[in-house]
């Protein structure tokens, strides 16, 4: 008898492995709970008194500031735009918003310039608007938060949509939500407006899998919010996929009736965003960068180099540190490369092993094309 207990307490514990395994490569919302973790691990100390998520400390290598911390942390200065522009401009937008104003002007920059039209204020942002209520860093940094949480459970969802495993979905949302470009431009408007992607692409797909009304409104709401993300570059790319996806999804005679209730919803988005859109168009008919960049020549670097940094965005070294090894590709790895992140690469190679049945081919198929 006394050799029967540790027995069943081993088959207790194995049947008790199983059941967690169950639970954390099936149930959705234990799922929902770990992306909602990752982020909370990430930023969670930011939610704190006395704590931001913000590279504000870079304020201390600047007057006047400068010389008033003992020991300030060290921050990467390639987010200096996080700190010295993105999230004053929250905090400007806040204060004149909750004072019944439009900020169509910034009178404190230079002698004064477009506010809205200046499109990457992000003025009427989803993650603008939903922490206005809250102190300007503080809401800041909880906005990069809520990026993800957008980008990686919009995925989660979509990839669901097309039929992939609960596991393979949430792979599929780390990789998005977490990978590169969320990650490293968390602070910037592109990653409020690329947080979208997902909700596009799976309007698309509700579109076609007979829900029409509510696919059609969810790709107009996610246009919308997309381009009032505030980058215009970003959003291009991401009507662009969604477009890509809606022309190879549908198949048959009925497919042009899909193609143009596609088309219908991206207009109503658009025309939702024009409150962002015309004055950013009128602006930059004024600009000095539109001047710039269609009469100035711009010399591109070697292709193969560029695909090296599109891969490794700090291969070729970087100048502030003073490991730059290339002239052209070191100037900022942040912004001229695209790369992916580890996560990416490393969640794509489990889309290839396993069966070779003709759904799960195609599943993985989607699977590799997103990643």
């Amino acid at each position: 008898m006394a050799s029967t207990v540790p027995r069943k307490s081993s088959m207790q514990a194995v049947r008790f492995a199983g059941q967690l395994q169950a639970l954390i490569l099936r149930s959705r919302l234990a799922h929902a709970a770990i992306l909602s973790g990752i982020v909370l691990a990430l930023y969670g100390r930011g939610l704190l008194p006395g704590w931001e998520v913000s590279p504000s400390a870079l304020l201390y290598g600047w007057p006047p500031w400068r010389g008033t911390a003992s020991a300030p942390p060290v921050i990467d200065p390639v987010f200096g735009d996080a700190a010295f522009v993105f999230a004053p401009w929250h905090a400007f937008t806040r204060t004149e918003i909750l004072h019944g104003r439009i900020p169509f002007w910034n009178p404190h920059a230079l002698a004064g310039a477009p506010f809205l039209g200046n499109m990457q204020s992000g003025v009427f942002s989803p993650f603008t608007i939903a922490t206005l209520l809250l102190p300007p860093w503080k809401g800041f940094g909880i906005s990069i938060m809520l990026k993800h949480l957008v980008a990686s459970l919009g995925m989660y969802w979509f990839l669901g949509t097309i039929a992939l495993e609960p596991f393979a979905c949430l792979m599929g949302a780390v990789a998005y939500g977490f990978g590169g470009p969320m990650t490293a431009w968390g602070g910037w408007s592109h990653s409020s407006t690329a947080a979208f992607l997902p909700l596009v692409l799976g309007g698309a797909e509700l579109l076609w899998q007979t829900a029409r009304l509510r696919g059609m409104a969810l790709v107009a709401l996610a246009t919308a919010a997309a381009i009032l993300g505030g980058h215009a570059e970003t959003a291009f790319r991401v009507l662009i996929m969604g477009s890509a996806y809606a022309v190879f999804r549908p198949t048959g005679r009925a497919r042009w009736r899909y193609y143009a209730q596609f088309a219908g919803a991206l207009a109503v988005g658009v025309c939702v965003s024009a409150i962002q859109i015309l004055p950013f168009l009128e602006y930059l008919r004024d600009s000095s960068a539109w001047h710039y960049r269609t009469t100035v020549r711009m010399d591109s670097a070697n292709p193969i180099r560029a695909l090296i940094q599109f891969i490794v965005p700090r291969y070729f070294g970087w100048r502030i540190d003073g490991t730059a090894w290339d002239e052209v590709l070191s100037i900022n790895p942040v912004e001229s490369a695209i790369g992916v992140g580890l996560i990416p690469w490393l969640v794509l190679a489990c889309a290839f092993p396993g069966s070779h049945a003709g759904a799960a081919r195609v599943a993985r198929g989607r699977g590799r094309f997103f990643l």
